[in-house]
């Protein structure tokens, strides 16, 4: 609370360019949700739009650390549209980037990384193929990522043997079909489940189903068939049909898991290779 009134207190005596340095000190130490309401004030009393474009840039950066990253992608929007330099409109696009791939908007993303211009560098063209890897693995095309990924370590033959292997596995990956899981619960409950990976549920499952389709068969030779029925029936059913419901689940959520695996070890081999 004191941190917040002595900051709020030395704001208000200050002029608009020490008021925009308190901002960037804010920034420079991490102070990021200070900083974002710092600079706002500097965008409120800027009537000269001195600071406008500056504001906006560092609004995003505050916003992206914060994990705002619709409100970060509508200030590297704005600031994109304040700046005349090609090269700084370049680095906000790819702010604005990092913001749409962890929004999960790809499409949006690879329509910015298309638009960059032609002037790029060298270390700029290699944060475009990465971003661009990312944005396709993101869209599920996971030969066209691994393939954007290995001209990022083109010269690295381990690197490009590990990517190998590690798109290998992600193309054994893709073959887990979530409706051959559930067909294949419909005709053994619990294989749906053990064929997604997944053998502790697949056990469950094939034990409980089958342990209620005994149950009703003895109550069905007490009693009769009708009992049975009208008794076990019901449950049989519920477990029957959430096993196979369930399998093809499991089989979309295991192939998620599975390729975000994958996804991770692409990164680490990428960060190892570039730090060779």
């Amino acid at each position: 609370m004191g941190l917040v009134f002595n900051t709020a207190a030395r704001i208000q005596a200050q002029t608009l360019d020490e008021t925009y340095a308190f901002a960037n000190s804010l920034f420079e130490s991490n102070n990021y949700a200070f900083a974002l309401k710092t600079y706002e004030r500097v965008l409120f009393f800027d009537k000269s739009a001195q600071y406008q474009s500056d504001c906006y840039y560092q609004l995003g950066e505050c916003n992206l650390v914060l994990g705002n990253y619709q409100n970060a992608e509508n200030y590297y929007d704005l600031a994109y549209h304040n700046v005349s330099d090609d090269s700084l409109k370049n680095e906000i696009i790819f702010r604005k980037v990092i913001s749409l791939l962890l929004l999960q908007r790809y499409n949006d993303g690879l329509i910015e990384l298309f638009q960059l211009g032609n002037n790029l560098n060298k270390e700029q063209l290699q944060r475009k193929q990465f971003y661009l890897g990312i944005a396709y693995f993101g869209k599920e095309q996971f030969d066209k990522s691994f393939d954007i990924f290995k001209t990022l370590v083109e010269n690295d033959s381990t690197a490009l043997t590990e990517l190998d292997i590690l798109q290998n596995k992600s193309q054994k990956i893709e073959k887990i079909n979530p409706k051959t899981a559930r067909i294949l619960s419909m005709i053994i409950p619990g294989a749906g489940q053990m064929y997604a990976g997944d053998f502790k549920s697949g056990l469950n499952s094939m034990a409980l189903t089958g342990g209620i389709a005994v149950f009703m068969l003895v109550v069905a030779i007490n009693y009769s068939f009708f009992d049975a029925f009208l008794s076990v029936s019901p449950w049989f059913t519920r477990y029957y049909m959430g096993g196979y419901e369930g399998a093809e689940k499991i089989a979309i959520q295991k192939k998620k898991e599975k390729q975000t695996e994958v996804y991770q070890n692409v990164l680490q081999v990428i960060k190892r290779s570039q730090a060779r």
